[in-house]
């Protein structure tokens, strides 16, 4: 706990927490029955929602690490594409059509089926300010295609979740390019 004393001026890192990242601060995670999220046949390109995290509360020049699960997905339909999306709402519920903040896509070889895996979706969002009512969405979708398409966890028994994780105060950028 910080001590503060009569004539110290504060700023906003004294106000809204300490430097330190505080963990996670929201965690949802869906159940696989039998392994299987889905199937999942949308129409046409049509993006579809797997599992949400609404009232996430993030404050304003912290940094937050919005990611996913080990994900994998099953598609049958030669030159079918698959699309994982997680995607942010800062104001209220996400949705298919709010913005997507990162995303993964594969395609079915020519000669047909495919079950590839998909590393863990990362987004590092630091809010401009305050909310007790952000929502982030994993959501698949087929962009081409006409076959249907299923989610996994990265394994047959792992749950597909999504988590946000604050890390702390938001620093200034200070990687330098080498190349």
């Amino acid at each position: 706990m910080t001590t503060f004393f009569a004539g110290d001026v504060l700023d906003a890192a004294d106000l809204e927490g300490p430097p330190w990242g505080l963990g996670m601060v929201a965690y949802g995670s869906r159940p696989i029955a039998s392994g299987v999220a889905g199937p999942v046949t949308p129409s046409g390109a049509a993006v579809q929602g797997v599992l949400r995290l609404d009232n996430i509360t993030m404050t304003a020049g912290r940094r937050y690490l919005v990611m996913s699960s080990p994900l994998r997905m099953a598609l049958a339909t030669a030159t079918d594409r698959g699309k994982f999306e997680l995607r942010y709402n800062a104001t209220g519920t996400a949705t298919t059509s709010s913005a997507a903040i990162s995303r993964s896509e594969i395609a079915v070889p020519t000669g047909g089926f495919t079950n590839d895996s998909f590393p863990p979706m990362r987004k590092v969002i630091t809010p401009g300010s305050s909310t007790a009512l952000a929502s982030v969405l994993l959501c698949m979708s087929r962009p081409t295609g006409t076959g249907a398409i299923t989610a996994y966890g990265s394994t047959d028994d792992e749950q597909l979740w999504i988590a946000v994780i604050d890390q702390g105060l938001a620093v200034a950028d200070g990687g330098v390019t080498i190349l």
